[in-house]
This record gives structure tokens, C-alpha cells and sequence, in this order.
């Protein structure tokens, strides 16, 4: 099984590979009461919050691995990242490769904290750090539905439209309104019969508003768009305890316009769970369309980034004193080594010790890809991987494709691909 190691306070730990998501760094963290001293606040985390952990006192660093565990996401604290590890199954906590001693970090410490972390904390007290601390102000979009002015975050909106007819679909002795859009299904809510169980007047000003949320979109059918305002958290109130009483999810806040007319401002979240239970009924064809993702493995040659895919990985290594350039002591076995550096720089290196060796199995063969050092991991959606020749205008076999991120380009890097025919030949006589 494949771990993946790291170290917190300059302790080893590893841990399964299947439950990272991606190392990011991140200091803007935002603190909340809890009795356990391991939570350390909350970190806004491509729009959802969730909790960040720290297992030892006063690190100094801003790292964290994302880890995905029981369908919810933390955040480590980790001082510094080390390498793959290919281990064999083991029972004690602490095990040892190369007589350097690793700590097993054990997942259901997560599932403890959680427990911990909800009976310490409420919705309230972190949508109010949210509001305080990550979001300062916030941009609102105010539509009418008859007479009641309602609010949508303004970053949740993909488009707004005309009304167009809308098709109805049975769902729970009630009808679901479907329209379709850009050649997909999806629901249309009228909010107004949701919280009043009634429908909305149509008229020629009648427009539907497509949010989208974790690529996934919902229309919200509104009476007329009214305009776009701006507000400071202290402007976003709490429910009133009216709307409390009645347990209308759907409003999450409220605020007001400027002649002191209440606005409701809507949860997406509550709008797009009423929308999980309805999409798989609606349309079958949107599971093919979901956009995938895929985890990459970062590296740095001559402060260019590249990557390989992570499951096309066994495992990374450490260089130590006495390894050279050619072969690798690999538990026992002879690894032979490929140096990415001379290739992609065409320049000799001396052994460094900060090198890392990516090991790939090829044709049942393993081999190790020397490089100047890994960055990390790093989960990209497909749709964001653009053509190598138009972006660098390159023509590669090795190079499959390019993503950029806050204007850095990474090259996607096939390692099957770089090594020719006599290349192999020479590699496999070295290992021998």
C-alpha cells in the first residue's frame, strides 16, 4: 500500500495516500472557542470551511494537507513534506524503513475531533467568524418575488434569463419544475411556493437566475431583478426570531435596502440540497457530465514546474550520502535512475542531496526519475488542462498538456514517454 510521509515538529508520520486530497499553503486561519487544543480554527477552503487540526504545539508553518476521511475534509498542519512510501501491511503505531522511525497517523483521531468540534461549536458562531474574518464585505443580488425583496451572494451566479417555459416532473406528490439549459437539465425553485405554498405571478419581467455551486446549477425563478448592492458584515443580521419560529431554512440572513425594507438573503446550500434529492430523477446524462478531476504529483527542475499524474507513481524517494546518479539501493534491489534534470536541462548534476527520485513502473520495470525537487500534490479539473502546442506552442510526445495557476504554467509530464527504446536498453544494463 502506498503512504505518503511528512513531518510535524520534527517527528515522521505517514499516512494512507488515498486519503489526501492536496498540500496547500495557508496562514489565514480563523480561530474558534473549542475545549481541544488540537483544533485550531477554520480556513476558508475553495468556498467551504472546514476545520484545521494541529497534533503537536507551536508548529511553524503555514503547510497543510487537505485529507478527505469519511466524506469530510480537514486540514493538517504539517512542518514539511517527504516522500511516497511503499510499506507492506503492519500492526504497531511506529514502523521502521531504513532504520528511520515513522508514527502511523491514525484517521479516526479526525473522526474524534469532529465529535469534539461539533458539540463545541454551532453554525452560529462560525458563520459569524466567516462573515468577521474571511468574508469582509459581500456583494448581494436583489430580485422581487411579488412584493418581498430576497437576496443571492453575487459569486454563486452564473446567469440570468429571460423566463422561458418550464417543464414539470412528478417528485414526492408534488411537481418539479425542469428547464433546460446549455443542454442539461436542472431545477427551477419557486421560492415563494416553498416558504408560502404558493405560486409565483408571472409576468414579462419574470427572469430565472442559474447559480451554480460545485458545478452543479439551479435556476431560482424571481418576479424582476432590482439591483446589485454591496454590504458590510455588520449589515448582515441574523433571522429574526419570527422567521425562526416558522423554520424557514431557506433564509439564512437578512439585511436591508435603503429604505429600511427587509431583504432575505437565501442559502445556497439549503437550495442545492433540496436539488441533490431531485437530480438523479431529472437527468441520468449529467453523471457522465460531471467534471472530473485528477491529482498530480508537483515537481521543480530549474524553477519550472512540472507533474505527473499521482496514481502512475509507486512511490519518492530520499537521496542519501553515498547514492550516485545510476542506480538506487531500493530495499535490497538495484533501481535504475533517469535524471530529468540533465534531461530537461541538458546539464549534469552532482548528487544533491535535496533531490528527490520519482519511482514509475514501466514495462514491469521500475525506474527512478531523479528530479531537483516535489512540490506536492495537487488536484486539477480536466476541463482546466489546455493543449501543450497552443499554450507553449510545443510539440513533445512526453508533454501532455499544461495548467496554470495564478499565471505559473505546469507541464504535464508522461514518464512512459521520455524514455526511448535505447535509453531503456542502457538503463536496465545498469541496473544489472
Amino acid at each position: 500500500m502506498k503512504y505518503f510521509s511528512f513531518v510535524i515538529n520534527k517527528k515522521k508520520y505517514i499516512i494512507e495516500n488515498k486519503y489526501i486530497k492536496e498540500v496547500i499553503e495557508e496562514n489565514n486561519i480563523s480561530p474558534i472557542y473549542s475545549k481541544n487544543k488540537n483544533i485550531l480554527g477554520i480556513i476558508n477552503y475553495r468556498n467551504d470551511i472546514i476545520p484545521v487540526l494541529s497534533i503537536e504545539k507551536n508548529i511553524n508553518s503555514n503547510k497543510m494537507l487537505i485529507l478527505n476521511y469519511n466524506n469530510s475534509l480537514y486540514a493538517l498542519k504539517i512542518e514539511k513534506i517527504l516522500e511516497f512510501l511503499d510499506i507492506e501491511e503492519f500492526s504497531n503505531e511506529i514502523i521502521k524503513i531504513k532504520n528511520i522511525e515513522y508514527i502511523y497517523f491514525n484517521l479516526n483521531k479526525l473522526l474524534e475531533i469532529k465529535k469534539i468540534l461539533v458539540s463545541d461549536t454551532n453554525d452560529t458562531q462560525i458563520n459569524n467568524i466567516v462573515k468577521k474574518q474571511i468574508k469582509k464585505t459581500e456583494k448581494f443580488l436583489i430580485f422581487k418575488i411579488n412584493n418581498e425583496k430576497y437576496g443571492l451572494n453575487a459569486n454563486e451566479i452564473v446567469e440570468i434569463i429571460n423566463y422561458k417555459k418550464i417543464k414539470n416532473i412528478p417528485f414526492k406528490n408534488k411537481d418539479i419544475n425542469i428547464l433546460e439549459y446549455k443542454g442539461k437539465s436542472i431545477v427551477v425553485i419557486d421560492i415563494l411556493e416553498k416558504i408560502n405554498n404558493e405560486k409565483i405571478k408571472l409576468t414579462d419581467f419574470s427572469k430565472i437566475i442559474i447559480l451554480e455551486k460545485e458545478n452543479k446549477k439551479l435556476g431560482i425563478l424571481v418576479s424582476n431583478i432590482v439591483e446589485l448592492i454591496g454590504r458590510d458584515n455588520n449589515e448582515i443580521l441574523e433571522i429574526p426570531h419570527y422567521l425562526i419560529s416558522k423554520n424557514i431554512k431557506e433564509i439564512s440572513s437578512i439585511t436591508y435596502d435603503n429604505e429600511k425594507n427587509m431583504i432575505f438573503i437565501l442559502d445556497i446550500f439549503i437550495l442545492m440540497n433540496y436539488y441533490e434529492k431531485v437530480d438523479i430523477r431529472i437527468n441520468n446524462k449529467n453523471n457522465k457530465d460531471t467534471i472530473k478531476k485528477t491529482r498530480f504529483i508537483e515537481f521543480e527542475i530549474k524553477n519550472k514546474k512540472y507533474a505527473v499524474k499521482l496514481n502512475e507513481i509507486e512511490e519518492i524517494l530520499s537521496f542519501e550520502k553515498n547514492d550516485n546518479l545510476n542506480v538506487y539501493n531500493l530495499r535490497g534491489e538495484v533501481l535504475p535512475l533517469y535524471d530529468l534534470n540533465k534531461k530537461f536541462n541538458n546539464k549534469n548534476k552532482e548528487n544533491n542531496l535535496n533531490n528527490k527520485i520519482i519511482v514509475k513502473k514501466i514495462n514491469n520495470n521500475k525506474i527512478g526519475f531523479i528530479v531537483e525537487k516535489v512540490l506536492g500534490i495537487k488536484e486539477i479539473e480536466e476541463n482546466n488542462i489546455l493543449n501543450i502546442t497552443n499554450i507553449l506552442l510545443l510539440k513533445i510526445k512526453y508533454f501532455k498538456g499544461v495548467y496554470i495557476e495564478k499565471n505559473i504554467k505546469t507541464i504535464i509530464v508522461d514518464l512512459k514517454e521520455i524514455i526511448s527504446q535505447e535509453e531503456m536498453k542502457l538503463i536496465k544494463e545498469a541496473g544489472e
